[in-house]
C-alpha cells in the first residue's frame, strides 16, 4: 500500500479531521515519530492548519490535523477536479472560477506569514511545498498544512515534488511505483498507478533539495518561487520552463489569461522578480521568508474584502444552523431523534396488529 497517504476523518464530536498516516517501515522507532510529532504539535498560528495529535501504538503511524473544508490551492487555481467511479477514473476540466488576483496575492503572503512563523519557532524545513499543501478554512483564508513540518521518514529525507495533477492527498490509496525515468541531471518523472488504473504523472525538481537528499531552508524558498510562478499562471510549470521565460523577460506567456486586466504590468513585474530570486541557483542568494513577506505585503489588493468574497465561496457565519432534529440526524442518532420527536408530540402509530 502507498506511504504517507492522507484520509478524510470524521471524530465522535461529528469534526472533521485530515489523518495522514505514515508507513511503519518510514519510522520504526514510535519514540522517534512522537518526539517529532510532538515538535510539530506545539505550533500554533492562523497561518497553519494546526497539528490535533498523533497516534503511535502497534504499527500505526497518524498525524491527527485540523481539515480544512474549502480544499487546496491546487484545485481552485487549475481549474480542475477528478472524478473516480468503479469503472473508470478520469481528469475532468470544468468551468470553476479563476481565482482573482487579489486572491493569489494574498496566498501568498499567508504562505510567506506561515513560513516566518515556523522559521521563527525553529522550524524552517517544509517537506514538499506544493500547491496540494495550501488549503483554505471555512472562511476561505488560505492555510499551509502542518503535515509538511513533519518528516517522512526518521532519515529526513524528503525529496520535494511539484505535482501537476495528482487527485486529493487523502483519495491516493493503493498508489504503486510502475517506472522512473531520469530525463535529465535535474529532473526525474515517475509514473504511477492508481489501482483504479489511471496513470498520474510526478515530477521530481533536484534543485529543491540539497545534494544529501534532505530539504534545506533554502530548498523550501525554491519551492515557494516555483509556487508564485503557479499564481501568477493559474497552471502549475516545470521549473526549467519557468526560469526560461523568466530569462527571457516573457511575462506575457506566464501571466494567466483569465487575469487580463486585473493589475499592472508593474505587480506582474515585481511578481516575476521576486520568484526568480527565490530561484536563485545558489541557496544562498535566496530570500528568507522574513524578507519574502516584506516584499509581497506592498503587493496586496483588496486587503479589506473578506477572502471567501475574493474566492466565490459561502462564509460560514452565513450558514444555517440546524434544529436539534436536524444536528440528531446529521449524528445518526436514533435515540436523540425519538426524544425529540416525542417532545413534539409525536406518537408511535396506534392500530390493530395484523398477522
Amino acid at each position: 500500500k502507498a506511504p504517507n497517504v492522507v484520509y478524510k476523518g470524521k471524530l465522535e464530536n461529528q469534526r472533521w479531521i485530515a489523518v495522514k498516516r505514515f508507513n511503519r517501515s518510514a519510522w520504526p522507532d514510535a519514540r522517534q515519530f512522537l518526539e517529532e510529532a510532538r515538535a510539530v504539535g506545539q505550533l500554533r498560528n492562523h497561518r497553519l492548519a494546526n497539528l490535533l495529535g498523533c497516534c503511535c501504538e502497534g504499527d500505526e503511524r497518524l498525524l491527527v490535523a485540523e481539515f480544512m473544508t474549502n480544499d487546496t490551492l491546487a484545485k481552485h487555481l487549475f481549474h480542475c477536479k477528478f472524478m473516480f467511479g468503479s469503472l473508470a477514473s478520469a481528469i475532468v476540466f470544468g468551468e470553476a472560477q479563476p481565482m482573482k488576483w487579489a486572491m493569489r496575492l494574498r496566498v501568498a503572503l499567508h504562505l510567506a506569514e506561515a513560513l516566518e512563523y515556523c522559521t521563527s519557532k525553529g522550524r524552517a524545513l517544509y517537506h514538499d511545498l506544493n500547491a496540494y499543501r495550501i488549503v483554505f478554512d471555512d472562511e476561505g483564508n488560505p492555510r499551509l498544512s502542518c503535515f509538511g513540518l513533519m518528516k517522512n521518514s526518521r532519515d529526513g529525507k524528503s525529496y520535494s515534488t511539484n505535482l501537476a495533477f495528482t487527485p486529493p492527498e487523502y483519495l491516493r490509496t493503493e498508489v504503486c511505483l510502475e517506472m522512473l525515468f531520469i530525463l535529465e541531471y535535474r529532473y526525474v518523472l515517475m509514473l504511477l498507478t492508481h489501482s483504479s488504473g489511471v496513470v498520474w504523472l510526478y515530477e521530481l525538481c533536484w534543485s529543491t533539495v540539497s545534494t544529501s537528499g534532505r530539504v534545506t531552508p533554502e530548498s523550501v524558498i525554491y519551492s515557494f518561487g516555483t509556487l508564485l510562478l503557479d499564481l501568477l499562471s493559474g497552471k502549475h510549470i516545470p521549473p526549467s520552463h519557468a526560469l526560461d521565460l523568466i530569462r527571457d523577460r516573457n511575462i506575457q506567456m506566464l501571466t494567466d489569461s483569465c487575469l487580463e486586466g486585473q493589475f499592472s504590468n508593474d505587480d506582474g513585474t515585481e511578481l516575476v522578480r521576486l520568484a526568480s530570486r527565490c530561484l536563485q541557483y545558489e541557496p544562498r542568494e535566496r530570500p528568507n521568508p522574513k524578507s519574502l513577506v516584506s516584499a509581497i505585503i506592498p503587493l496586496q489588493r483588496d486587503a479589506e474584502v473578506p477572502s471567501h468574497v475574493l474566492m466565490g465561496i459561502r462564509d460560514s457565519a452565513d450558514a444555517v444552523p440546524l434544529s436539534p432534529l436536524g444536528e440528531s440526524c446529521v449524528r445518526m442518532d436514533l435515540t436523540a431523534i425519538h426524544e425529540v420527536l416525542e417532545n413534539l408530540g409525536y406518537k408511535d402509530d396506534e392500530g390493530t396488529a395484523t398477522e
